[in-house]
């Protein structure tokens, strides 16, 4: 698929368009999912939705390496594909997936065989369930490999549906073990690797479709993946990790510093937070802004009118949420209105945050990685200071 189009009107359709199938999946995906938290933070104590974040946590250290430098690889191959360069597109495409297939399993089975080693200094169960939920790291990975060459393709509806099937599996899942009335932490487990399995599966063979249109292209035979990582990429990589360990250690620090308890109304606050943030028009930006970034006029144009929008979009998002919320926490999950003041602080972040998400795109897109890594590393400095030492 060559992109050659230089009128703002033809990317502001594509970007509509992309941006109103993404909407409409995640609306149906949100709701399913307050659904899926309402059984959840319902049936379990605080205690065991603490041990549960902090299982997801340590368990998604594995799934972050996969994505280290996917903003950098997805950036070349749409550079790649606007330049008509479809030959070292494909090739960037089949290195780094093969990269995350290897490491994926790889991992999985070190964690999944070392898991009694690793965690020696805690119980039988968590062991057990580490193992049980490693299997997410095979399931997840495939995807982040489907995920990267649909959106490349402009296939945002693919991704979408893919989020919207593995909510509604879990819901089916969980409201089968909520009316057995023994819905618990292993149940709860249960339900996101069977929803990750059967939801990868389901949009596999739509995958197969997109990747098909590269059949009469034959691969650059030059390694592309390796010099990128070794030149501007390398900086990217580090962002994503120190950001990935920040975001990972967090509640550990919590548990440290206060209790398991406090993580799982840490978590509340963040949930909620990051669900407002989704909200954002932001599913095309990572394929669009690389397509359009040479044309200089089209790109001030649509930088200019772009960070005044999504700054707006992000006050009129954080005021509702800061009308809609207390009143739905105080209503129905009274155990966790301790987390409403964190969530009052953390919305005043999403205006920033909003105008962040197309800056932070066209960094990538003109190759700044080393100005957004220190940016990144100043913010995660901050973050584990203020949580260590209040």
């Amino acid at each position: 698929m060559s992109v050659k189009v230089h009128k703002s009107g033809s990317f502001m359709s594509i970007f509509l368009k992309g941006e109103a199938i993404s909407a409409f999946w995640n609306f149906i995906t949100k709701g399913i999912g307050l659904l899926n938290t309402f059984l959840t933070i319902t049936s379990l104590t605080l205690y065991q939705y603490g041990v549960f974040q902090l299982l997801l946590s340590f368990s998604g250290i594995p799934s972050d390496f996969l994505n280290l430098g996917s903003a950098v690889i997805s950036n070349e191959i749409s550079r790649a594909i606007a330049d008509n360069r479809m030959a070292d597109a494909k090739r960037i495409f089949i290195e780094y997936s093969l990269v995350r297939f290897i490491i994926s399993v790889l991992v999985w089975i070190v964690m999944f065989f070392g898991a009694t080693y690793f965690f020696q200094k805690y119980n039988i169960d968590f062991i057990k369930d580490m193992r049980l939920i490693s299997v997410l790291i095979l399931t997840e990975g495939i995807f982040s490999i489907i995920r990267s060459l649909c959106l490349i393709r402009l296939e945002f509806g693919i991704v979408a549906l893919r989020y919207t099937i593995n909510k509604a599996v879990q819901s089916v899942v969980l409201i089968f073990f909520f009316l057995q009335g023994n819905l618990g932490l292993k149940q709860l487990i249960w339900s996101i690797i069977i929803s990750s399995t059967l939801s990868v599966l389901a949009i596999s063979f739509k995958f197969l479709r997109v990747y098909l249109r590269w059949s009469d292209v034959k691969p650059s035979k030059k390694i592309m993946v390796w010099n990128i990582f070794l030149t501007y990429g390398t900086w990217d990589i580090v962002r994503q990790f120190a950001n990935k360990v920040t975001f990972r250690v967090k509640p550990w620090l919590i548990k440290h510093f206060i209790s398991t308890e406090a993580v799982a109304i840490f978590s509340i606050a963040e949930t909620i937070v990051t669900t407002l943030q989704d909200i954002l028009p932001s599913n095309t930006l990572q394929s669009l802004v690389p397509l359009w970034i040479k044309d200089k006029a089209l790109s001030v144009k649509m930088f200019s009118y772009g960070v005044k929008y999504f700054v707006l979009v992000g006050i009129i998002v954080a005021t509702f949420g800061l009308i809609v919320v207390p009143p739905v926490v105080n209503f129905f999950f009274t155990k966790y209105t301790e987390s409403l003041p964190l969530f009052y602080i953390m919305s005043i972040n999403l205006p920033i945050f909003a105008a962040g998400i197309l800056i932070g795109n066209y960094l990538i897109a003109h190759r700044k990685q080393k100005y957004i890594f220190f940016l990144h590393l100043f913010r995660n400095i901050l973050t584990l200071s203020i949580i260590t030492l209040t």
